[in-house]
């Protein structure tokens, strides 16, 4: 007679002491909290780049803005006070635009734009009350003048700019 010996094989339940079920559940239960920490993750980082989105959206626009309407004013340096100074207002409101949403360095490069802005449209006013007066030294005196402040506004104009699109990450 052949005689078999039998040995009983090992059982989770046997082995560890952990009912299966109980480590199925586990891993289950294991598996939904990383999914979920995840998502949070997920949505956490979603979220910051929606909102440095909107942010840069919101510079944009205030950059454009004044950049717009800034740029208005030369046409305007022979309009009346009152025109001129309408316009000087709405400048001043996109500015404001620009500092509220900008940093410091756009904000400045803004305002120094704006300075020789004005000083560009009274300079222009000047010129045209020389020429209307008809003293043709006194006209080139302050056209040469008006110059010197134009190249002065290309040179902010560009400075502004430069600093807006640094902030922006806008590269050539």
């Amino acid at each position: 007679m052949i005689l078999t010996v039998v040995t009983p094989i090992a059982t989770p339940t046997a082995a560890s002491g952990v009912d299966p079920t109980v480590a199925l559940l586990t891993g289950a239960v294991a598996a939904a909290v990383v999914t979920v920490i995840a998502g949070f993750i997920a949505s956490a980082i979603q979220s910051r780049r929606d909102h440095k989105r909107w942010v840069r959206e919101q510079r944009m626009a205030a950059y454009s803005g004044y950049l717009s309407v800034a740029e208005q004013s030369f046409p305007l340096t022979s309009k009346t006070r009152a025109v001129w100074t309408a316009h000087m207002d709405s400048t001043a409101s996109a500015l404001s635009a620009v500092r509220v949403v900008g940093p410091k360095a756009v904000a400045d490069a803004a305002e120094a734009h704006l300075d020789v802005s004005l000083d560009f449209g009274k300079q222009s006013r000047a010129t045209n009350e020389a020429a209307a007066a008809g003293n043709n030294a006194a006209f080139l005196a302050e056209q040469a003048k008006l110059a010197r402040i134009a190249s002065k506004v290309i040179d902010v104009r560009n400075a502004y700019v430069s600093a807006a699109q640094k902030e922006l990450g806008i590269t050539d």
